[in-house]
């Protein structure tokens, strides 16, 4: 509740980053479902490409290591921070650092689990870039869309 006596705030920091309808977990959790949906397109594209099935065992054979080393590693490098939510440039710069780690736990995953060696370059390179651009698809507009509604709402209050 304001008082005359308190001082005015700036308005950026006023305003929750992202709707306030939004809890900080169900933020997590809609951000957490988007990039598991983007995991899960990327094994489909995958899959499909090297002719093989797309049957539950064989996606959840793909994808279970970059997930887990996404979701252990990522919220490391702030990827889940509301405030990230709003700035799309700072959103793609932890988002593509957060990913080269995780990327490497990743295939370091799939070698001890699957394979028992290291990953050819070129299989490692597809892994980091189409999972990144995957990422970026629907993070980098999400944050953009987000800062628009902020940057509406700053007016409005103007």
């Amino acid at each position: 509740m304001k008082t005359k006596d308190q001082p005015k705030r700036n308005i950026v920091e006023a305003t929750p980053p992202t709707p306030p309808e939004r809890s900080k977990l169900g933020h997590i959790i809609n951000m957490g479902l988007g990039d598991l949906i983007a995991f899960f397109l990327i094994g489909i594209v995958g899959l499909n490409s090297h002719g093989e099935t797309l049957a539950p065992a064989n996606l959840l054979r793909v994808i279970w290591p970059v997930a887990l080393s996404w979701y252990v590693i990522s919220p490391f490098f702030g990827t889940y921070r509301r405030d990230l939510a709003t700035q799309p440039k700072r959103m793609a710069a932890r988002t593509a650092l957060a990913w080269l780690v995780a990327c490497v736990g990743a295939l370091a995953l799939r070698s001890i689990f699957e394979t028992q060696k290291p990953p050819p370059v070129s299989f490692a390179l597809v892994t980091f870039l189409t999972n990144l651009i995957a990422l970026y698809i629907w993070r980098l507009p999400m944050a953009k869309h987000n800062q628009n509604k902020l940057v509406r709402v700053q007016e409005q209050q103007a």
